[in-house]
C-alpha cells in the first residue's frame, strides 16, 4: 500500500507542476506548513506584502480543526467550507472516502470530495483507482458464472423439442394452438393443429407422430434413454 502510496503522490507533484505557477492548489506538507506560517505572519505582524502575499490572502484562510484532542491548523479556501489537504494526505482520504461509500465509482467520489476539499481534482481521483488495491483485488477475481452443457443428440429420434404455439388470436376454426415438435438432430420439424392444450390432446398427437416415426424412439422409451421432450 505505501508504493502505491507513494507513487501516487509521486504522479499528482508532476501533474501539478505542469500547471500555471498561480493556479497551484496542491503542495508537499513542507510548502504546505510554510503556506499556514506565512498566513500567521501576516495576520499577526501585518509585514510589508508582495505580491504572493495578496494571492495567500485571497486564495486561503487559516482554519483550526482539533483532532484526538490536539489543535492542528488546516487550509481552507476563503469564504468557504472547502478544505486543502497537502499532497501527501490526498491518498489516505481518498481510501476513507471510498470504504466509507461502498467502494463507490468516479462519480460518486467526484461528488463526495467537491462537497469537503477545494484541491481534489476529477484527475486525481481517476488516478486513484489505478492505485487502489481493493479495487484491483474486485476486478482481479474470478467470476463465477453458470457453466451450460450442450445437449447433444447422438441419432435421429433420441431427443426432441416439443413447443406450443398460441393462436387464439387468430384462430381456425375450433382449432386455437399450433403443436410443434422438432428432432434434435436433424431438426426435422412436424406441426399438428390443436384445439386445446391439455395434456391428453398433447399425448395423443405425440403418439401419432412416434408411430410415424418408426420403431427408434418406442426403443428409447422402452429402454429409458436419452429422449427428452422440452
Amino acid at each position: 500500500m505505501e508504493s502505491k502510496k507513494s507513487i501516487f503522490q509521486t504522479k499528482i507533484l508532476e501533474s501539478e507542476e505542469k500547471k500555471a505557477t498561480n493556479s497551484l492548489s496542491l503542495f508537499p506538507r513542507e510548502e504546505y506548513e510554510q503556506v499556514i506560517s506565512r498566513l500567521n505572519e501576516l495576520k499577526q505582524y501585518n509585514p510589508t506584502k508582495t505580491k504572493l502575499d495578496y494571492r495567500l490572502l485571497q486564495k486561503y484562510e487559516i482554519l483550526e480543526v482539533t483532532i484526538e484532542g490536539t489543535t492542528v491548523q488546516k487550509l481552507q479556501k476563503k469564504d468557504t467550507q472547502l478544505r486543502f489537504i497537502c499532497a501527501e494526505d490526498v491518498f489516505d482520504v481518498l481510501v476513507a472516502i471510498h470504504r466509507i461509500m461502498g467502494l463507490g465509482g468516479r462519480t460518486s467520489m467526484c461528488k463526495a470530495t467537491k462537497e469537503k476539499y477545494a484541491n481534489i481534482s476529477r484527475d486525481q481521483i481517476t488516478l486513484f483507482f489505478q492505485y487502489c488495491e481493493e479495487c484491483q483485488l474486485k476486478k482481479s477475481s474470478v467470476r463465477k458464472c453458470v457453466v451450460v452443457k450442450p445437449i447433444v443428440s447422438k441419432s435421429m429420434n433420441s431427443r426432441a423439442l416439443v413447443d406450443l404455439i398460441d393462436m387464439q388470436s387468430q384462430p381456425d376454426g375450433k382449432y386455437r394452438f399450433i403443436f410443434n415438435y422438432q428432432d434434435h438432430s436433424t431438426k426435422m420439424i412436424c406441426l399438428r393443429a390443436l384445439q386445446t392444450k391439455t395434456a391428453e390432446e398433447v399425448a395423443i398427437h405425440l403418439v401419432d407422430i412416434f408411430c410415424d416415426k418408426g420403431a427408434l424412439i418406442f426403443f428409447n422409451l422402452t429402454m429409458g434413454e436419452n429422449f427428452q421432450i422440452r
